[in-house]
Parts: structure tokens; C-alpha cells; sequence
């Protein structure tokens, strides 16, 4: 479980402590995934290696990280997506970590895995290492479900691009 404390402002604009506790099943919950925990978190190293050979990947297989301009061009955009959607790092989304190719092999694979307990695992290691904001779509989704009301920023917007044939390109480089 995480624990935290939230300072917001009341009606008469004195400080409050909101105290926030977050579970596994609140990002279940709160982030719809359809997985359970018995659903495992780890894919066996050999599975993982073998899919990737399948993919198309041309990288030396017995690296920790897959680099993703090494797989066949159907799978890039795929491995691309996943990565920048779920990966918990502040930059570098060349690489697929561990978490990552075990997500992606389930996926591709149509196998259970438990993605909630995973992405759980990264903000609990998160609190203990570096102090980034990581996951901040998922955090403020499971903010607003405990915190009715809660304010926001008139100009806190995530503007999103669409995608277009120039983004498409640039993965055609990789």
C-alpha cells in the first residue's frame, strides 16, 4: 500500500491535509484492468526471448533491455506505444525493459498477466528511488476517484497530437 498526504486549499483558502492510500486493487479498479491476482507478473525468460526471435528482433537476445529499432517494422509501432504508455522512466523509450517485454508477450500471446499488480510494483519501487512523477495519467485518475471535488488548474491540460504520417515516419527510421 502507498501512503501519502495531500495539501489542498478549503473554501476559506487555509491549508488542508488530505491523507491518500493506494492499493493494487484501486488501480484495478480505477484504471479498468481485467486482471486478477492470480494472474502472474513474471513470463519466463525463455518465452520472452523466443517471442521477441519471432517478432523479427535482430538485437542479441541475452541483453536485460531489447532495443526496439531492432524488430520487424509491424511490431515497432506496437512495442513504440506500449512503452511510452506504460513504462515508468523519466526519458529513453528506446528500450524495453524486463516489465515491459513480459506485458508485451502476454499481449501478444493472449496470455493473463497482472498488470495492475506490475505498474503497482514500479510506483511502490518509485517511492523508494528517484523522486519523479511517474505514471501521472494513473495517479491523478486514482486522485480524483478518493478526492471528490478535488481542484484543478484551468491551464493543466495534457494536450495530446494526434497521430499523422510525419510521426509515422519518424518510427519508419528506427
Amino acid at each position: 500500500m502507498i501512503f501519502s498526504t495531500l495539501k489542498i486549499k478549503d473554501e476559506k483558502n487555509k491549508d488542508i491535509d488530505i491523507e491518500v492510500k493506494f492499493k493494487v486493487e484501486d488501480v484495478r479498479r480505477v484504471l479498468e484492468f481485467q486482471d486478477n491476482d492470480k494472474d502472474p507478473i513474471q513470463v519466463p525468460e525463455r518465452l520472452v526471448k523466443g517471442l521477441w526471435m519471432r517478432m523479427g528482433y535482430t538485437g542479441y537476445v541475452n541483453e536485460t533491455q531489447y532495443d526496439k529499432s531492432k524488430l520487424s517494422r509491424p511490431y515497432k509501432f506496437l512495442v513504440h506505444s506500449t512503452i511510452n504508455a506504460l513504462h515508468h522512466r523519466k526519458g529513453g523509450f528506446d528500450v524495453s525493459s524486463d516489465f515491459i517485454m513480459c506485458i508485451l508477450t502476454c499481449l501478444i500471446l493472449n496470455q493473463p498477466f497482472n498488470i495492475s499488480q506490475a505498474l503497482f510494483n514500479q510506483m511502490v519501487d518509485n517511492v523508494h528511488g528517484e523522486k519523479f512523477l511517474q505514471y501521472p495519467r494513473f495517479i491523478q485518475m486514482l486522485l480524483d476517484d478518493q478526492i471528490n471535488n478535488l481542484p484543478k488548474a484551468n491551464d493543466d491540460e495534457l494536450k495530446l497530437d494526434h497521430m499523422d504520417a510525419e510521426t509515422l515516419k519518424r518510427l519508419n527510421v528506427y
